[in-house]
């Protein structure tokens, strides 16, 4: 296993010894990222050259399995010296590391960086719960129907696990809970592909942040890309 950095420790104590590097999505990196770090996506990184001698510290959204573990992974079986920074984004943002702008909700997540993490899925119909069925077994996914159960269930996880929850809207920031961003359509798209067809797209505009897990999700959040019914 690589190992953590804690990110509210210094990150090297020579200038230039660790290249901090990204693997958020380009727009989560656009919106805010850790002052000194590079945007590239995991696939870069491993074919990369110029970085081959390099120390490299990932960040990603910080959760079990994501794409910094296995980048490490991968690169750390060909000899090469990785980190993966505790917490992610979101650990930096916590532990008040420079940022280029105001972190906003570090909350919200891409399906790359779910890896290995529990979901739970508010279905908005019958036909949402009958594709999510198609999702390969295996997967650590509980589908719900309403907002109440939504609630059951974040209440019932483990404190010390990370949750993402992919649902319409996005609610408001809680310790442990992240939210997929775009919602069902997204999971959808990237977990079982064929259950929307050829034609689907998939449109993943800029979510609403309204909303409360302690009090259900607001309708003034709602996402118009998610097609909330």
């Amino acid at each position: 296993m690589a190992p953590l950095l804690l990110a509210g420790l210094c990150l090297a104590s020579t200038p230039g010894d660790e290249l901090l590097v990204d693997l958020r999505a380009p727009t989560a990196f656009a919106s805010s990222h850790a002052l000194g770090s590079v945007s590239a996506s995991a696939w870069e990184v491993a074919r990369s050259t110029a970085w081959a001698r390099r120390a490299l510290v990932l960040i990603d959204a910080g959760l079990p399995g994501g794409p910094a573990d296995r980048l490490a992974t991968a690169l750390r079986a060909r000899g090469r010296t990785v980190s993966v920074l505790a917490g992610g984004f979101r650990g930096w943002c916590d532990a008040g590391r420079a940022t280029s702008a105001p972190c906003g909700r570090s909350d919200v997540i891409g399906a790359a960086d779910v890896g290995r993490t529990p979901l739970v899925v508010l279905a908005r119909d019958e036909a949402d719960a009958v594709r999510l069925a198609g999702l390969a077994p295996g997967e650590d996914l509980t589908v719900v129907r309403t907002e109440a159960a939504l609630q059951e269930a974040v209440a019932g996880r483990s404190k010390e696990m990370p949750l993402v929850i992919a649902s319409c809207q996005v609610g408001s920031e809680a310790p442990g809970i992240f939210w997929l961003d775009g919602g069902v359509d997204v999971l959808l798209a990237t977990r079982a592909p064929a259950a929307l067809g050829e034609a689907a797209r998939i449109n993943t505009p800029k979510q609403g942040h309204a909303g409360s897990l302690g009090a259900g999700l607001s309708s003034a959040g709602s996402r118009g890309g998610c097609g909330c019914r």
